[in-house]
């Protein structure tokens, strides 16, 4: 994705001389503007793939396992049974109920019998458990890396580079400074054609008429 980044920059730079901007200035606050949309648009697109991969895990196949489990979890008399339990639903690796270690038990306690509880009290369906699960599982991973850190161990040298092309592309762009003056009308900066006449200056407006010449043949006759 941030491959496009030279384009950001383009769009930037383009947009920025667009509306008049011009300048060193212009041309920096389009850099930034450039560097915030490239790794903005690297961080969003790796918060998306994230949810993808974790939705993707929770099929429908998965949620009716933990709906089977809730029902039959209702049924269990009181915590003495929660090993066992553990043991028939794959909720630990042990293979008999005496070796599940109470680390286990409490770990169960605390995260999985409020999960079953909550599918069987409310019986919640596919798509609404799916986003729950998933917007739980972005937060879990998200607490232990961050996303400009995801952001960072993804970058390579040919990001890199497009990422630095985009930010100079926007600050070229949008920092071209213009030729024509503060004030100057546009016509001002127009090329005058080679060979053209250069324009006649107005009379003053105090000159006395200049009268015409005499034409041919017109002269005075003597009487």
């Amino acid at each position: 994705m941030i491959r496009i980044a030279w384009g950001i920059g383009g769009l930037v730079g383009g947009a920025a001389a667009a509306l008049g901007g011009r300048g060193k200035t212009t041309g920096a606050m389009c850099a930034i503007l450039a560097i915030a949309s490239i790794f903005g648009g690297k961080m969003l697109g790796t918060y998306f793939a994230l949810r993808k991969e974790i939705r993707e895990d929770l099929t429908r196949d998965l949620y009716d396992e933990f709906m089977r489990d809730a029902n039959d979890f209702a049924r269990v008399p009181s915590e003495d049974a929660y090993r066992e339990f553990m043991v028939m639903h794959g909720y630990t690796q042990a293979k008999s109920a005496d070796r599940v270690a109470e680390a286990e038990v409490e770990r169960f306690r605390r995260i999985d019998v409020p999960h079953l509880r909550s599918l069987h009290a409310e019986k919640t369906a596919f798509e609404a458990w799916q986003k729950e699960k998933t917007d739980g599982g972005v937060a879990a991973v998200l607490r232990k890396k961050s996303l400009p850190s995801f952001v960072a161990d993804d970058l390579n040298a040919i990001d890199i580079v497009f990422a630095l092309l985009g930010i100079a592309t926007a600050y070229k762009i949008g920092g071209q400074i213009s030729k024509r003056k503060d004030g100057e009308p546009a016509a001002a900066c127009a090329t005058e054609s080679p060979g053209a006449p250069p324009p006649a200056s107005p009379a003053p407006l105090d000159a006395p008429p200049v009268p015409p010449p005499d034409a041919p043949g017109d002269e005075a006759k003597s009487p």
